[in-house]
């Protein structure tokens, strides 16, 4: 029986993938960007979220506002379809005054159905024709270009 030394078999695993990368070739940051371009047209839906925190002081008020929100977004490239959903909570420091908004968007094609609700008040649907607005929210279309 033939022993093999644990450094030789170290030196035939490592070997190759030294001669191995002399064969591969550079990518420049255009090249990879091209391949993420055209590897992004084949995307035929994705979700996303988004969270943002704000804080404003305003000359004059007392109490600096915040603002946080929350994006969730589930987009199908292929139908032209969308769901957003977007909770906002504003309030001051000091607590005098708070409100929370709730939206959900919907986008078929060039049609957007949206409904609103207010902290304290009853929702409302609205619907409106909009040719250009699952253009304008597609998050991807909007890094790729």
């Amino acid at each position: 029986m033939t022993r093999i030394s644990f450094p030789l078999i170290i030196c035939f695993i490592i070997f190759p993938v030294i001669i191995l990368q002399g064969c591969m070739k550079a990518m420049t940051s255009e090249q990879i960007r091209g391949n993420l371009v055209e590897v992004s047209k084949n995307i035929e839906s994705y979700c996303y979220e988004m969270e943002m925190y704000m804080e404003t002081d305003i000359a004059g008020e007392d109490s600096p506002e915040i603002v946080k929100s929350n994006h969730n977004a589930h987009v199908n490239v292929k139908n032209k379809r969308m769901k957003v959903s977007i909770n906002i909570d504003e309030w001051t420091t000091d607590k005098t005054k708070a409100k929370s908004t709730q939206t959900e968007m919907y986008i078929v094609d060039t049609m957007e159905y949206l409904y609103s609700h207010h902290h304290g008040k009853e929702g409302k649907w609205v619907k409106l024709e909009a040719p250009n607005k699952f253009d304008s929210e597609n998050r991807l279309k909007e890094h790729l270009e």
